[in-house]
């Protein structure tokens, strides 16, 4: 079933030799730790592994910190909307996921399935021969990872059965602002998902954890460990890498848990300039054959987005006891959820051939997401109308590059994960998706981020007088449920229908007191 890619209007032939090159570096935003041969990396000690190792710094990665954050502070006074908007034209790869869209109308198509396309296509991560290849995907929400990769093994002809996790979207202790809001293929997989005992689908719960690993051991061996999670960091942006620190521990920790020898994992990352990310990169390269790590060019560049690949699980000896004693570190509920106090081991269990490895990717990754600010500052606010040319035609030559460099090609609609469905029916379904709606809109941040700073020092009731209104006046009535303990506090309301969004929901109220006489 081969659909013919529409041309480019533009003649991608006649580019000009730096204009390519230029667009082919996006390309190749890669890195490796290659191991010496006359050097050995072991294992820290376990017994060096605790709570008690203070932090600890490398003043060359401090300064690359403090370099990158100088820069990112030219962008404090840029609204943030227009920023956006003009980095968006500026990405030379922003052709690439429309056009995959439009031309080959995959499942579930957005930004993170192009780039697990990419890494996936640029790794050797499935086995060919596999009967059954046995996936996990950790923080998958919306599913993007799962449908690439079942695009690839479809287009491959390999079998895979996967199981992936996420924060349940559908349990009322999770925050809305921690959780995707697009539930369309979670409802149409709900059985394949993994939410654990508690139902929370929360990955650094202990408990859930040692339920993961039995469902595992039901599954067979798992060949490939998948984990995209993060967290919202557009409030403290200097500091994104502390915020996610442990989430992305947590994620390696359990994929070691369960990955079967020889296996492979991929992992976002962010910046790796602390030091537990630095205990958990050489962790890495002692547990695994190689570690490599990528910026897929469909990655927007001037972020700090890379993903570790990492590639056959060696298990060694004594790699279980150190899991676990770093699983009693980080999965502690009683720990902060995303700055852990203490480092994981001292910097003496590192060897220095690692550091400086280390420090050389570290700037790598660097100077190539500083080159791109600054050259969107550089460019920032008004853009020429031959320069705007230029860009355009080097966004359509990257996307030509892109589908030729990964032989994309489509699929059939009956290999989809969820049976195809016409666009009619798809608009009729009713689910937690935001998309596209005034409520995303909404929740979306605007102005500047000094202005936003700003107004979250001010008092609660100054706060609020800041806040945009917003004018509600439904079609239809809505009735409510009222359960109170007394004339003066109500334990529980309870919205019952609303006709017009057709849809039933329950709020819950420890304490709410009422200003009136209840009727």
């Amino acid at each position: 079933m081969d659909r013919k890619r529409k041309s480019s209007n533009t003649t991608i032939s006649n580019l000009d030799l730096l204009s390519r090159t230029k667009a082919e570096k996006l390309f190749q935003k890669k890195a490796s730790y290659v191991k010496d041969k006359d050097i050995e990396w072991h294992l820290p000690n376990t017994q060096a592994v605790g709570s008690t190792c203070p932090v600890w710094t490398v003043t060359e990665l401090q300064d690359l910190k403090l370099k990158l954050n100088n820069l990112k502070d030219k962008l404090s006074d840029k609204e943030i909307s227009e920023w956006h908007s003009h980095t968006q034209f500026m990405n030379f790869a922003g052709n690439i996921v429309q056009d995959v869209r439009q031309q080959l109308h995959p499942e579930l198509c957005t930004q993170a399935w192009c780039k697990f396309y990419e890494i996936i296509s640029t790794y050797d991560l499935v086995d060919f021969d596999s009967s059954n290849f046995n996936t996990v995907h950790l923080c998958e929400a919306p599913g993007a990872f799962v449908t690439s990769l079942n695009h690839f093994l479809i287009s491959n002809e390999v079998h895979g059965h996967g199981m992936p996790n996420t924060l349940n979207p559908w349990y009322e202790g999770n925050s809305v602002g921690e959780m995707i809001d697009d539930d369309h293929f979670i409802r149409d997989t709900a059985d394949y998902w993994y939410f654990g005992p508690d139902n929370t689908g929360n990955i650094m719960d202990l408990s859930n954890l040692k339920c993961l690993v039995e469902k595992c051991q039901e599954m067979g061996n798992i060949h490939l460990v998948t984990a995209d999670g993060s967290i919202d960091c557009q409030d403290d942006p200097a500091e994104q890498e502390l915020v996610v620190s442990r989430l992305h521990i947590c994620e390696a920790l359990t994929t070691m848990s369960i990955l079967a020898p020889g296996g492979h994992m991929v992992l976002k990352k962010f910046t790796m300039f602390e030091c537990d990310t630095i205990c958990l990169m050489y962790i890495l390269n002692c547990m695994f054959s190689e570690v490599h790590l990528i910026k897929p060019a469909s990655s927007k560049s001037g972020n700090s987005e890379v993903y570790i690949v990492c590639k056959e699980f060696l298990a060694p000896d004594g790699h279980k006891l150190l899991i676990n004693r770093m699983c009693e570190m980080y999965f502690d509920s009683d720990s902060n959820l995303s700055t852990p106090p203490r480092c994981m081991f001292a910097i003496d269990q590192i060897p220095g051939s690692f550091l400086h490895k280390h420090i050389n990717i570290c700037t790598l990754f660097t100077n190539l997401q500083g080159e791109t600010i600054q050259n969107n500052l550089d460019h920032y606010p008004v853009l020429s109308d031959k320069y705007r040319a230029w860009i355009e035609s080097v966004k359509e030559y990257c996307a030509e590059f892109y589908f030729n460099l990964y032989n994309v090609r489509p699929v059939p609609d009956h290999c989809r994960v969820v049976p195809f469905r016409t666009q009619k029916k798809i608009k009729k379904l009713n689910g937690f998706s935001t998309r596209g709606s005034k409520f995303r809109d909404k929740k979306r941040r605007n102005g500047t981020f000094n202005d936003r700073q700003m107004v979250a020092r001010l008092p609660w009731k100054q706060r609020i007088q800041q806040m945009e209104k917003l004018e509600i006046s439904p079609i239809h009535p809505v009735w409510f449920k009222v359960i109170y303990q007394s004339l003066f506090c109500i334990e529980m309301l309870v919205i019952v229908y609303c006709k017009r969004e057709n849809f039933c929901m329950g709020l819950n109220f420890a304490y709410f007191m009422y200003q009136g006489t209840p009727t």
